[in-house]
Formats: structure tokens, C-alpha cells, sequence
């Protein structure tokens, strides 16, 4: 489907799965590079969904054997539509097309992945909410090598919070090292969650010198992302505070599938406002995860227009532009030569308008 400001989404029966918007772009490009930055040495990486083709395409740039398991064939086939967004991935040298139920590819596959992504969007959708039951996230663990992570899109929005609490809860029972992140550059209705083999640590220098390479510095620019201290602060919740926040959560598991039911009808209400505001209660500043210790002043200052945005964020998704602007221009005074934080002023007004660095669309590496 392609709007009057030509902006493109790709539909299954009536529900989007992908799209050129900017909050689509940053949700595609983030999906696969958070997990891939996180981990010290990945070799190959599965994604869940084909969706535009963007999250294989970002997969690809960082030189690494990318599988793809994909139920709708249409899907990809659609792929052409979307060619700002997969740069043509599909003839990738170390692509796989797999068509076939995420479940069961991941039943019978004879490889280890460092990396697994999920991606799914409305749970309420035929069987959406198979891919988040503990039982999904075991087999995810059983395909992930020794130091593998595993990542998973999750709503924030039309979802109420106890909903959210037992999709967390359920997927932090398979990977107690668990983060949350909430990729802050736009205000998106999504978190991506992590899982780690270990307590996550973050090497500050070593994520900076990955972020530059040049493929994957332009494609995360073109996702509002320039530096390591603004990647790492769309940290959120780490996993002793997620621990407490989900404590008294039940588990979504394939016996009892609770959230294909009690999240049913969800999706026609906005949700995302309150759910960022209760995560934003639980926060831990990701300082204490960075090894060895960054400048105090420049995380510092990171921390406080993060703050900045996600009150921002939170203000704008509740109708409230008049506070989220103030929030958004504190936010450009503390990163001054930050684009992606000065883009936010023109949805709301008070800030020049800058836009996202567009993608360069290197090829993938060969």
C-alpha cells in the first residue's frame, strides 16, 4: 500500500508487517544491529520475519551469514516494493530464504545461530502469539550457540501493561540475563528485548569501533543513531530491576497461551504512553554496565537528554506536544550536534528542522 506522501507498507490480511515510515525504518534497522553490536563476534544471525527485507539487509551488513525464516511467501515476494529498505538482499552471497513456520524451522535446523531476532507485530493475529510463549523462547535458546543472544520485538503499545508484564516475565523465565531497550530517536510504540548468556557488560570502545564501520555507520544513522553513548541510553531496564517489575507476572506458555486471549481487542487502544511512563519508573542508568568506566561527564550528559526524550516521547504519545517540546529542546541543548534529537522538533515545532541521515545503501559485505 502506498500513501499520497508516498510512503509504502507491505499488508497480510489486513495487517501492517513493514514500511518506509521513519518509525518502521528505526524498528527494522534496530532489530538487527542492537543484538549484533551486543555480541563480541557474531558469525550468523536468523531473522524472524521478512517483513520490507530491512532487517535481513542491516543483518548483512555487518558481514555475517544471515538466515530468514519467513511463513507467507507473498511476503518476499513483495520485495522489490520495498528496495529502499532490503537493497536487493534477497540475491545476498550469505542470504537464506527459508519459507516455512518460524517453530518449526527452528525444530529441525541443523545450525547454531549467535543471533536470533524474532519480529512479529499484532499478537492478536492468527498465531503471532505462538512466537511468545516460553516455549518459543526455549526453542529459540536451543538454536542459539553458547554465547548467543537472542532478541524479540515486543508492543508497547496496545497492549495493557499486565499484558506486557507476562510477555516479559515469559520470555526473561528462558533468558534470566535480560534487557530492555526502547530505541528513543523517534517516538516508536516498540521495545526490543535482549537476551545474554551472562549479565550484559558493554566494552564503550569496542561497540564505537564496530558502529564505524562504514556500511553500518550510515545505515544506523539513517535510524538516529551517530555515536555509542546514544545507543547504549536507549538502554531501559536491566535484568534485577525487570525481575522485580514482572515479579507477580504470569507465564504465556504453549498450555496456557493467556496473551492470544486476554490481549484480544487490545490493539484498537493506545496504550504506549502509560506503559513507558511505568518502565521509565523502573530505569537503571546502563553506567554501571559499561566496562572499563566511560567519562563520567559524557555519560552524564547522555543520561539526562535520554531522560529528556523518553519524557518527550511520552508527553507527544499522550497528545501532550506543548510539554513533549519543552522535554525535546532540553534534550537538543544537552547533544547539540546530535541531528536525530533536533528531527524530533519539526513533529512538534520549536526546533529547527534537521532531518535523519538518509542511508547511503552500501552494498552488503560479499
Amino acid at each position: 500500500m502506498e500513501e499520497d506522501d508516498g510512503a509504502r507498507s507491505i499488508m497480510v490480511v489486513s495487517q501492517p508487517v513493514a514500511g518506509t515510515v521513519g518509525t518502521s525504518v528505526v524498528d527494522q534497522k534496530m532489530l538487527a544491529h542492537l543484538p549484533l553490536l551486543l555480541h563480541p563476534a557474531p558469525q550468523r544471525a536468523l531473522s524472524v520475519s521478512f517483513g520490507s527485507g530491512g532487517t535481513s539487509y542491516s543483518m548483512s551488513l555487518h558481514g555475517i551469514d544471515v538466515d530468514c525464516v519467513e511463513i507467507e511467501a507473498r511476503v518476499p515476494a513483495a520485495a522489490q516494493f520495498f528496495a529502499s529498505e532490503n537493497h536487493g538482499i534477497l540475491s545476498g552471497p550469505r542470504y537464506r530464504l527459508i519459507i516455512d513456520d518460524a517453530r518449526s524451522s527452528l525444530r529441525v535446523a541443523r545450525v547454531q545461530y549467535d543471533v536470533i531476532a524474532t519480529d512479529c507485530t499484532n499478537i492478536q493475529y492468527r498465531s503471532n502469539g505462538d512466537l511468545y510463549t516460553v516455549d518459543y523462547f526455549r526453542q529459540m535458546k536451543n538454536r542459539l550457540t553458547a554465547n548467543g543472544l537472542a532478541a524479540a520485538w515486543v508492543p508497547a503499545n496496545g497492549i495493557a501493561e499486565c499484558d506486557l508484564r507476562t510477555l516479559l516475565r515469559s520470555f526473561q523465565e528462558v533468558f534470566p540475563h535480560t534487557s530492555v531497550w526502547y530505541m528513543n530517536s523517534l517516538p516508536t510504540d516498540f521495545l526490543i528485548v535482549i537476551g545474554t548468556p551472562d549479565r550484559l557488560a558493554i566494552n564503550l570502545e569496542a561497540l564505537g569501533r564496530r558502529m564505524s564501520a562504514r556500511a553500518v555507520a550510515s545505515d544506523l544513522a539513517a535510524a538516529g543513531y551517530t555515536n555509542p553513548y546514544r545507543l547504549v541510553y536507549s538502554f531501559l531496564v536491566g535484568e534485577e530491576a525487570l525481575g522485580r517489575y514482572v515479579a507477580h507476572a504470569e507465564l504465556n506458555t504453549d498450555d496456557q497461551p493467556i496473551l492470544s486471549y486476554s490481549t484480544y481487542g487490545a490493539a484498537f487502544r493506545s496504550t504506549i504512553a502509560g506503559n513507558l511512563a511505568k518502565l521509565l519508573a523502573c530505569r537503571e542508568d546502563v553506567a554501571s554496565l559499561i566496562h572499563p568506566p566511560a567519562p563520567r561527564l559524557t555519560m552524564l550528559r547522555h543520561c539526562a537528554a535520554s531522560n529528556e526524550l523518553l519524557l518527550g516521547h511520552i508527553a507527544h504519545l499522550a497528545g501532550a506536544d506543548e510539554a513533549s517540546a519543552a522535554h525535546y529542546r532540553n534534550a537538543a541543548q544537552l547533544l547539540p550536534d546530535d541531528p536525530a534529537v533536533h528531527h524530533l522538533g519539526e513533529r512538534v515545532g520549536g526546533l529547527p528542522d534537521v532531518p535523519l541521515a538518509p542511508s547511503s545503501a552500501p552494498a552488503p559485505p560479499q
